[in-house]
């Protein structure tokens, strides 16, 4: 008997491993990269390229005048977690080289698998003005007007203004439709210590960016800043407690488990009292996250992980 009953302790304690790991280990997971396709300009045709022969860690971007062909070097991925734009052809990532700071430089793509966090290598894709930002600079991609020939040099643009110049405006299928609305998990404008989760209409933005690591739930926009921020209970595990950012430590307040669902803190987890990631009774912007006593009918406490965005399920079409 006593052999039976440790035996399915360790069982138990390792199905709750086991979930932990499944969910929270592969943050890759939790989005997946656009198919590879041309990304061509809207006012020129011309397609982003490496151009043959290209080689070193970091190269410059061109510009080829033909869509429709079908060579690798012509062809993009974006990975909606990374925010990647990586070519197929050679593994380089489009980047705005540090220390490039005229109104108008030129694009170059960075080759170096493990640098997954720095800023200058992100971008964002805007379905409505079609424009392509660096998450680090603002810069937008462009075909410098007057530029002509079968291959032409690539730039980035900062005329923050000029919105609707058709050349400065990318089609292609590498990037994701755009996000279903809903109500978003949100840490507001600022980094600091015991800042407030809330509740907030679903925006492309980094305050609604987060990545799940080793059980954490990171801000991604501070993953190697040296000040990164973790969404934190607050100490105790009572109904109503506020959930925060904190600089991240190895802290039981930092571990959640998603499950079925919800987003349950991990030390709970068994007690006969599991606690919730909990959004509230009402949906309106800046409105206090905070866990509250799981239940599985809760419409409060579903959740979907979508592109690095926590989402209320109900509130999604």
């Amino acid at each position: 008997m006593l052999l039976k009953n440790l035996t399915a302790r360790v069982i138990a304690v390792l199905t709750t491993a086991l979930v932990a790991l499944s969910v929270f280990q592969a943050p890759a997971a939790l989005a997946v990269p656009g198919p590879a396709d041309t990304i061509e300009n809207l006012e020129t045709s011309y397609v982003l390229e490496i151009a043959p022969g290209s080689s070193g860690q970091r190269v410059n971007v061109t510009l080829w005048h033909d869509p429709n062909n079908t060579a690798s070097n012509l062809k993009w991925t974006y990975d909606p977690q990374t925010q990647h734009i990586k070519n197929v052809a050679t593994g380089h990532v489009l980047e705005h080289a540090p220390g490039q700071t005229d109104n108008r430089v030129q694009l170059t793509a960075w080759h170096d698998s493990n640098n997954t966090f720095a800023r200058n290598l992100k971008w964002t894709y805007d379905p409505a003005t079609k424009l392509i930002k660096n998450v680090a600079t603002g810069y937008v991609i462009e075909h410098a007007p007057t530029t002509t020939g079968s291959r032409v040099q690539a730039y980035l643009w900062h005329g923050s203004n000029n919105t609707f110049a058709r050349n400065l405006k990318w089609n292609s299928e590498a990037f994701p439709p755009p996000a279903p609305k809903g109500m978003c998990l949100d840490i507001g404008n600022t980094r600091n210590s015991d800042d407030n989760a809330r509740i907030y209409d679903c925006l492309d933005h980094t305050n609604q960016r987060f990545v799940i690591e080793g059980g954490q739930i990171k801000v991604e926009d501070t993953i190697g800043t040296g000040s990164e921020m973790c969404l934190s209970v607050a100490g105790g595990r009572t109904n109503g407690q506020n959930v925060r950012i904190r600089g991240c430590v190895a802290s039981s307040n930092q571990q959640w488990v998603a499950r079925e669902g919800q987003i349950v803190v991990k030390d709970t987890i068994g007690t006969g009292n599991e606690m919730c990631l909990d959004g509230g009774g009402t949906r309106n912007n800046n409105d206090n996250v905070r866990i509250y006593r799981c239940t599985s009918t809760n419409t409060n406490q579903q959740w979907v992980v979508q592109r690095g965005f926590l989402k209320l399920k109900d509130t999604l079409s």
